[in-house]
C-alpha cells in the first residue's frame, strides 16, 4: 500500500508564508491564471494570498491538505507550470516591498518545486540583501536536493556559513547552523566557523550550533571513504 505523508500543509502556508487566511480560503476555487493575475494587486496581503495559494495549489502531490477548501473541492493544475509565472514570482522576490510578499512568493517556487525544476530560481535568491529570503532560499534548496538527489548549488554553503558569523543577528545566525545541520553531506567545512560561534551569549544559537556539529560530524564518519559530496 502506498504511504500518504498526511502534512499540514494549509496551516504551514497560511501561518508561516503567510497572507490572510480568511483571504487564502476565498481564492481557493481561483484558476491558476486569476491567481496569477492577483499577485499583481496593489494590496500586499491580496499578493501575498495569491502567492501562497499558488504553493498551496503546486505542492507535493504525496501530501493531503488539512484544514481548506483544497481539500474539499481541489482545482485541476495548469501544467506545464506557465513559465509567465514563474517570472513573477521570482521578480516579487526582488522587488516587492513587503517582506511577507517576498517569502510567500519564494515559499511558491518552493511549493512549485514538485512539478518542475525551480532549483536555477531559487538560488539567485542566496544573494539576496534579506537574510531571511537568504536562508529560505537556503532552505528550499536543501528540500530539493534531500528529495530528489541532486547537487546543491555550489552557492549554499558559503550563504549559510557567512550567516554564522559573531556580528549578525541571532536569528540568522542559529538559522544558519540549523539548515548546515540539515545538508546530508558535503558541510564539514563549515565545521571551523561552528566552532566558533558555539559559546555564543544567545542559549537558543549554542543550541543550534552544538546539534549542527553533531549532526554534520555524524556525516563526516558516516561518509568517510565514499567520496560522497552534496555540491556542484
Amino acid at each position: 500500500m502506498k504511504t500518504i505523508q498526511w502534512v499540514l500543509i494549509y496551516f504551514s502556508y497560511t501561518f508561516i508564508a503567510t497572507g490572510s487566511p480568511q483571504a487564502i480560503d476565498e481564492m481557493s476555487h481561483r484558476t491558476i491564471s486569476e491567481l496569477s493575475a492577483l499577485l499583481d494587486a496593489s494590496d500586499a496581503d491580496t499578493r501575498a494570498s495569491a502567492a501562497t495559494c499558488i504553493g498551496m495549489r503546486y505542492d507535493d502531490p504525496a501530501a493531503v491538505i488539512i484544514g481548506s477548501h483544497y481539500f474539499h473541492n481541489p482545482i485541476p493544475l495548469q501544467l506545464p507550470v506557465p513559465m509567465g509565472l514563474l517570472v513573477k514570482l521570482d521578480a516579487m522576490i526582488d522587488s516587492d516591498s513587503n517582506t511577507v510578499v517576498k517569502v510567500s512568493a519564494l515559499e511558491a517556487l518552493g511549493g512549485i518545486c514538485y512539478r518542475t525544476n525551480v532549483s536555477s530560481l531559487i538560488a539567485k535568491h542566496l544573494s539576496n540583501r534579506d537574510f531571511h529570503i537568504r536562508l529560505l532560499s537556503a532552505n528550499k534548496l536543501i528540500v530539493i536536493s534531500t528529495r530528489y538527489g541532486t547537487a546543491l548549488p555550489k552557492e549554499t554553503l558559503p550563504t549559510l556559513i557567512a550567516g554564522l558569523q559573531p556580528h549578525n543577528d541571532s536569528e540568522e545566525i542559529w538559522q544558519s547552523a540549523y539548515y548546515l545541520g540539515e545538508i546530508h553531506n558535503g558541510a564539514e567545512s563549515a565545521i571551523p566557523v561552528l566552532e566558533k560561534v558555539k559559546k555564543n551569549k544567545d542559549k537558543k544559537v549554542r543550541m543550534y550550533v552544538r546539534e549542527a556539529l553533531a549532526k554534520i560530524r555524524k556525516q563526516v564518519k558516516n561518509d568517510t571513504g565514499t567520496g560522497t559530496n552534496s555540491f556542484k
